[in-house]
């Protein structure tokens, strides 16, 4: 019979996020951790879909040795592209995502608050306030690591939304209601990058929607919806 095999990762372990899905499964749903693959990999059948509930780079060894499987955002994953490039693409394509800074070497404090990102998918936000911060924290971490972003300051920001993406459908947070041009935005998100699943954060302005983040493994933790859409989209 067809399962659901989600995988998680030893250190971020989200065990919550898949509890929740398995319980609004009808189908059998199982989870396993990257580290045991090759323990368990006898255990995965051809017909089974497999979900990725973790970021990590190791992620592409087992897309690559299980060519057989429906695997959810397996193009993306094998066009290996970094989170920042994600955000170029988007900005390449017609959607707003906050400017990404090229000149570090000129930064003043004028250029502050801005917000310190790494290049993968492991999550990793710091908001900078000045020069001297900045200075500290990249004698000790490896800015080639990280890349910058600008934080949006408009006036007119409406509020902040988290939505979720599944089977080509955008699904908000259970306590949210999201408006026409959020949905299209996130459509559009979803053919540029290729992905089958995702959740984003957007900032809404009066005149622009911002992409602020892109997450190719949700938990859906805050949409139950979106959870039987992921169950729906397995079969």
């Amino acid at each position: 019979m067809k399962k659901l095999i989600v995988f998680l990762d030893y250190e971020s372990n989200y065990y919550d996020r898949v509890e929740r899905i398995k319980e609004d499964a009808k189908n059998e749903v199982e989870y396993y951790y990257l580290e045991d693959y090759l323990k368990i990999k006898n255990k995965i059948k051809d017909e089974d879909v497999i979900y990725f509930l973790t970021n990590v780079k190791e992620i592409i060894n087992i897309v690559e040795d299980l060519p057989n499987n429906k695997i959810l955002n397996k193009d993306y994953y094998l066009s290996r592209c970094s989170k920042v490039e994600v955000q170029e693409k988007l900005l390449k394509n017609g959607i707003d995502t906050p400017t990404i800074i090229k000149d570090i070497d000129n930064l003043t404090n004028r250029s502050f608050p801005l917000y310190v990102k790494n290049k993968n998918h492991d999550v990793f936000v710091a908001k900078v306030c000045s020069k001297r911060s900045f200075n500290y924290m990249f004698n000790k971490f490896d800015i080639n690591d990280f890349y910058l972003e600008e934080e949006i300051k408009n006036k007119d920001i409406i509020k902040e939304h988290k939505i979720y993406y599944a089977n080509k459908s955008v699904f908000e947070n259970d306590e949210d209601i999201i408006s026409d041009r959020i949905k299209e935005t996130c459509h559009k998100l979803g053919a540029i990058t290729g992905l089958d699943v995702y959740s984003a954060d957007l900032i809404e302005t009066k005149d622009k929607v911002y992409v602020i983040d892109v997450n190719s493994a949700p938990g859906f933790w805050y949409s139950r919806d979106s959870r039987l859409k992921l169950l729906e989209f397995c079969k």
